[in-house]
């Protein structure tokens, strides 16, 4: 299912979503954070810091309001069978 959502006007920097749900937002945080982390570990490359809310609105899009969504694909980022690249595809796709 691909959205057709512009990912810059979701983000801001106060919450990184624009006003939203509670668990949309508590999603928008978690994502960012964890986003962060797999920057600082090595697992995104550093560029993807200068993306990152655009990553974490795109996140939370495509988990649709299901947290569990976002922490089951920050472990399957981080899973070791996938590389960089493959796990920025990853992210664009869902």
């Amino acid at each position: 299912m691909s959205h057709s959502y512009n990912y810059q006007s979701l983000a801001n920097t106060d919450c990184h979503c624009r006003k939203r749900t509670e668990v949309e937002q508590d999603i928008c945080q978690f994502s960012h954070r964890e986003l962060e982390e797999l920057i600082e570990d090595g697992i995104l490359p550093d560029c993807a810091e200068e993306c990152l809310d655009e990553l974490t609105a795109h996140m939370a899009l495509g988990a649709d309001g299901m947290f569990l969504w976002a922490r089951l694909m920050i472990t399957f980022i981080r899973s070791p069978a996938h590389s960089q690249r493959q796990e920025n595809e990853d992210i664009a796709r869902y």
